[in-house]
């Protein structure tokens, strides 16, 4: 890997997670750069660094012997080499040939001579000199390799060809005389072949020496060249746009690379190439239509922020701010909506009380003839309801969302609104589904997410829908196995595609189906899902996860983490408006206190009261199932069985389905237990 000081974000990522799989095997991997690049694989312990120190005297001389063939330079001229290249590898070897090619020396069978003084000969003093000296000696060459270094340092034959303008000998006999002098290396056979500047050193030269003019002229018309062939990376084509001075398309290249980049999705180029385009369409002026073009960038830029470092990222928010910006000076609301989700939607994962800015987005969009904005609004609203408490609103609104949404003409909402309205509407059919006691339901509606997911085949949806739709109504449904799929799942694909929040709350969901399944503890995966989620500020995720750790300490022994955790818990409920999982969390740090005295014996009967109190007055029949189970249980330990069973048999009795799940059985095997 060669001068990684210029390596692209991808392959940066390919290398730090190759290290893992290379480090018990056969395998060397050399890496040369700048000694200012700064990488995070440079702390791996298969990593070692090596400094590459200029070269001794020795070292110098045996460069210059082997340029020389073995023949001997005059002791001066070596000396002056040797002073001048201060040990400079690239320097020693071009500036022999320099001086060898001057025609200032004679050669004999075991030596060069000087003709006259060392005085008398030019040597370079600079290794861009060096350089310029050798390409200005190549009569009728140097032209080639300046047209060359404006394509890069790597060219095609092709590519050279249209742009020098030259005949086909002409052009050929000036490549192959580049070749002789090592400054050129060849792949291939011409017409398909490709070549490489010895080294970067060597194209900038060539490169720097062309007048700025013909600099502009030549990056003009290479971009042509490159328009009219479909292999050409939008990226290349951006930086020759720039080069020639040509703003609107380099903005163009730009944005088309980043919506390519987006659409493997490699968010990390996606980024790169948006923050690209901002930059050059923030250099054309502030006229309305830049600031357009501008907004929509930053709209770009925060949808793939979103999935690589999280919604509550800093650059997350600058991003849909400054959308939100150019959305009011230009005052078209339509352009407001994206930028008002991203908005709403980073507090509302921080956990905070998001329902005015909800509120906010749902009149923007309802002011708009477009549909898809106002399907988008159904789902937020059907959010806020569900964390409310307010389950069956909730459903209605997430039943609206599906009901109105149509592939045809919404299916582009994932790269405007993070991910597939329909999908993500579907995941939360299900949460409200299980939660007011259709369980059946809400297993086949994580299917009908999944499923619609794939066909999108948008990665944000796809990970939102593994670990939100998917992986938490299998958790409720006592389906570890299920779990463990897909979070393994969720896991390959955050870490192909760099998206952290799927990434940690797939870990989370993977500790629990493990320890649930007898396979492992869990609690590594778990307490390293919660420190992923707490450095991203992902509050709300954090919360809806807390009660799987809770329980994985419980099975592991650590009452005394399960007790802190759900005290912690507690603190941050306490300040949020945060009702979907109070019913449980009750339950579940009563759970905990039935394991103590007398005294945490009634601390756990009141909260079980509590927590029944609440399912009822929400109409969560799966939570009120599961607080008169354990309820009931409570009361049958102390020897009052009819009380427990006339607690239990009623709730049971208003299930219409979900007989085979696991809380339904356990609530059977419960009340087969008591008296009739």
């Amino acid at each position: 890997m060669e001068d990684a000081h210029w390596i692209d974000p991808t392959t940066l990522e390919l290398i730090e997670q190759s290290l893992d799989h290379v480090q018990t095997r056969r395998v060397l991997l050399l890496i040369t750069a700048r000694p200012t690049l700064v990488a995070g694989f440079a702390s791996h312990p298969v990593v070692t660094r090596l400094a590459l120190n200029r070269l001794a005297r020795v070292a110098t001389q045996a460069i210059v012997s082997r340029i020389t063939h073995g023949k001997r330079l005059p002791e001066a001229l070596l000396d002056e080499i040797a002073a001048k290249t201060d040990g400079v590898p690239l320097f020693v070897e071009e500036m022999t040939k320099a001086v060898i090619e001057s025609g200032a020396m004679r050669e004999t069978e075991d030596a060069y001579l000087l003709e006259g003084p060392l005085s008398a000969l030019a040597v370079p003093a600079t290794l861009h000199d060096s350089l310029m000296a050798r390409l200005d000696r190549l009569h009728g060459v140097k032209e080639v390799a300046q047209t060359a270094a404006v394509i890069g340092r790597s060219f095609d034959h092709a590519t050279i060809a249209a742009l020098a303008g030259l005949s086909e000998s002409a052009l050929g006999e000036a490549l192959q005389r580049l070749l002789d002098a090592e400054l050129v290396f060849r792949r291939g056979v011409p017409p398909d072949a490709t070549y490489l500047f010895k080294h970067a050193l060597v194209r900038d030269a060539a490169y720097e020496s062309l007048l700025k003019a013909r600099r502009v002229t030549l990056h003009a018309r290479l971009l042509d060249i490159l328009e009219g062939d479909e292999g050409a990376a939008p990226e290349i084509k951006a930086q020759h746009a720039e080069a020639a001075g040509l703003g609107a398309r380099a903005l163009d290249c730009w944005e088309q690379a980043g919506i390519r980049a987006l659409a493997r999705p490699a968010y990390k180029e996606a980024i790169a190439s948006f923050e690209s385009a901002i930059r050059v369409c923030a250099g054309l002026g502030g006229d309305l239509r830049w600031q357009r073009r501008e907004q929509g960038l930053h709209i770009q830029v925060g949808q793939a922020l979103i999935a690589t470092q999280g919604y509550q990222a800093r650059a997350t928010l600058r991003a849909f701010e400054r959308a939100m910006v150019l959305a009011d000076a230009v005052g078209d609301v339509s352009l407001q909506l994206p930028a008002a989700y991203g908005q709403w939607v980073a507090p509302y994962i921080g956990g905070t009380d998001t329902s005015a800015l909800a509120e906010r987005y749902v009149a923007l969009a309802e002011a708009q003839p477009e549909t898809g904005p106002r399907v988008v609004g159904l789902r937020i609203l059907g959010l806020e309801r569900f964390h409310a408490g307010r389950f069956r609103e909730s459903l209605a609104l997430m039943n609206r969302a599906c009901d109105e949404y149509d592939p045809a003409r919404h299916r582009d909402l994932a790269l405007r609104f993070g991910h597939d309205s329909r999908a993500a509407s579907a995941s939360y059919q299900a949460w409200n589904l299980w939660v007011l006691g259709f369980p059946d339901q809400a297993a086949r509606k994580v299917e009908d997410s999944l499923r619609f997911a794939r066909e999108t085949n948008h990665t944000n949806t796809t990970g939102l829908v593994l670990c939100y739709g998917t992986g938490l109504p299998r958790v409720w449904l006592r389906l570890p196995d299920q779990v463990e799929s897909s979070a393994r799942e969720a896991l390959r694909l955050a870490e192909d595609n760099s998206m952290a929040l799927w990434h940690a709350m797939a870990l989370i969901q993977l500790g629990w189906a493990l320890g649930e399944q007898g396979k492992a503890p869990g609690l590594d995966e778990i307490e390293a899902g919660l420190r992923k989620l707490g450095q991203m500020g992902a509050g709300r995720i954090e919360m809806m996860s807390i009660s799987l750790a809770a329980e994985a300490y419980v099975r592991g022994g650590r009452h005394e983490e399960a007790q802190a955790i759900i005290g912690r818990a507690s603190t941050i409920f306490a300040g949020v408006r945060e009702q979907s999982l109070a019913a449980d969390l009750y339950r579940v740090r009563a759970c905990l206190a039935r394991r103590g005295g007398a005294e945490q014996r009634a601390a756990a009967e009141a909260d079980l009261r509590r927590s029944l109190k609440i399912a009822r007055q929400q109409e969560a029949l799966s939570l009120e199932l599961r607080a008169a189970r354990d309820l009931a249980a409570m009361l049958a330990e102390r020897g009052e069985r009819r009380q427990a069973a006339d607690l239990l048999a009623p709730v049971y009795g208003r299930f219409t389905e979900g007989f085979t799940t696991a809380d339904l059985a356990d609530a059977r095997a419960l009340l087969d237990a008591l008296p009739a």
